[in-house]
Formats: C-alpha cells, sequence, structure tokens
C-alpha cells in the first residue's frame, strides 16, 4: 500500500472545478461503488485542508546532482506488513501441513524481505526506514490495555458456572490480543509515519496465502500450490462500510485535497511492471 505521494493540487483553480475534480475521483477511483453523496458533506470537499510533508518526485529531482544515484535524496519507509513471531496466530497469518513442520507465518517473511529490499534500495540511494526490525509489536500498549474495551464487546456469561466463565474469560483474551497486536497495531504504525519518520512514499509488504487444493472428493489438500498473484494496492475504492467510519472519511479528504493520486498511481504501475519482470 502506497501512503501520500505526491503533489498539491494549484491553489489558484478556482473551487468550483476543484468540485468538479473531486467528483470525478470520488466517481473514478475513491469511492465508484459507493454512496459517497449520501455521506460527504458537499462544503467539506472545498474547505478541507490539504496537508503533506512529502516532496513531489520534480522536487526531488531537483536537488540531485546527475552523477548522484538514481534515489538519492528519497526517503521511503518500508511497512513489513504484520508482526509474525508469537503473535502470528492472533493475527491468523500461519500455517502448517503437519504437526511437526515449522510454521510459515507471514510476518517472518515480509520482514525478511523488507531487509533484502532495504539493502537495495540504499544501495540506489535512497534513505530507508523499516517500520520494525523484527518480530514484536511497536504498539506500546500491550493486550492488558484494552481491557475495558474488549469487556464492552463481550457479552457477560449467561449462566454462573466455571465452563461459561472459561469460554468468557477466553473470547475476553482473544478480544483483548486482537485490539493490540492487529488494531492497536495499524494505529500505532500510521501515527508513526504521519508524525515521526514522515518519509516521501510508504510501501507496505505482505505476502498473502493461495487457497488449499481441492481433490476429487471435494475435500481441500493440505498441499504447498504453485502460485503467483503479485499486485499493488494504492489508496481507493472504498466500500459503504468504509465510508460510514468517520476516520475513513477523514483519510479520504487528506487524499482528495492532497493530490496525491496522479503520483501514487505513477508509482503504483512503476512497482507492479517491476515485479512482473519477476513473477
Amino acid at each position: 500500500m502506497l501512503y501520500q505521494f505526491g503533489l498539491f493540487l494549484s491553489l489558484c483553480l478556482p473551487l468550483l472545478a476543484q468540485a468538479v475534480d473531486y467528483e470525478a475521483e470520488l466517481n473514478q477511483r475513491y469511492a465508484p461503488f459507493a454512496d459517497w453523496q449520501s455521506r460527504l458533506e458537499p462544503g467539506q470537499l472545498t474547505t478541507a485542508k490539504s496537508r503533506h510533508w512529502w516532496r513531489s518526485p520534480a522536487a526531488i529531482r531537483t536537488q540531485r546532482n546527475d552523477s548522484e544515484l538514481p534515489l538519492s535524496g528519497m526517503h521511503l519507509a518500508l511497512d513489513p506488513g504484520h508482526v509474525g513471531g508469537a503473535w502470528a496466530a492472533i493475527e491468523g497469518r500461519d500455517f502448517r501441513i503437519n504437526p511437526q513442520d515449522y510454521p510459515v507465518r507471514e510476518g517472518e517473511l515480509v520482514l525478511e524481505v523488507a531487509r533484502i529490499v532495504s539493502t537495495e534500495l540504499v544501495a540506489m540511494g535512497a534513505e530507508v526506514t523499516l517500520l520494525r526490525d523484527q518480530n514484536a509489536p511497536i504498539n506500546p500498549r500491550p493486550p492488558a490495555a484494552y481491557f475495558e474495551a474488549a469487556a464492552a464487546r463481550i457479552a457477560l456469561p449467561g449462566e454462573f458456572s466455571w465452563a461459561a466463565l472459561m469460554e468468557y474469560g477466553q473470547a475476553l483474551r482473544r478480544v483483548m490480543h486482537r485490539m493490540s497486536v492487529v488494531t492497536g497495531e495499524l494505529i500505532e504504525r500510521a501515527r508513526m509515519v504521519n508524525e515521526v519518520i514522515q518519509p516521501d512514499a510508504l510501501i507496505s509488504l505482505h505476502i498473502n496465502a493461495a487457497p488449499w487444493p481441492v481433490g476429487k472428493d471435494g475435500q481441500a489438500k493440505h498441499q504447498l500450490v504453485d502460485s503467483n498473484h503479485s499486485h499493488v494496492l494504492i489508496f481507493g475504492c472504498l466500500s459503504d462500510v468504509e465510508l460510514s467510519n468517520r476516520l475513513q472519511r477523514e483519510q479520504l479528504l487528506i487524499k482528495l485535497t492532497n493530490g496525491s493520486a496522479a503520483i501514487e498511481r505513477e508509482l503504483g504501475q512503476a512497482l507492479g511492471a517491476a515485479l512482473s519482470e519477476f513473477s
């Protein structure tokens, strides 16, 4: 996923012209299948304040000498998705075919990929920041800090018995851990990018699993498959459910007004083309 990389919209554009551009962006990219008209007030599109910290490609190039490396002057952040390690099972990002096999954990795999990619990018002149360099959360709030929030989501047991209390406690524990390691982790990483690292571009790395193959008997067969679905995702195509979330709407307004769409699309296409060479 790429985040906030692009150019300001020209401040000299008339408000009417801006509104038309915003509507086109919403219909074509940001919410083509959602009812954004009922969730965004018209005034928000013309009064929202644009904010960014990144530099445009043109600005980076003007600060670079012809003799410098191709990515010189560019600050990239790499986000090795998920956490891995002892938290992989909570994330639902691990599997093993046989009980004696070492588990395959996405968080650990993408961290290795991020380290390799970081070395390559630095060799090309870029400054690179990893959001994490070990298989542990960066969220400073442990699961116990989410006790009250988790308790508000789970109904109290309907009967007083050890079995019911144990089931309630286990459900509470699962929710607390997920709020810390999944939801809270994502929020903390976004805060780090927005407030601390502030790179020219953020690339989040993920390795998704293919479905288990199905045998002639219709049952899933637990075996590895040769499958490659490399792709690049950029911010957009929000659903009605996502637009009903206040934070998502705020993020959408930022993306609309900071002019990042064209550059994100260009960078995404370049990444996709590069990935296709190795697929």
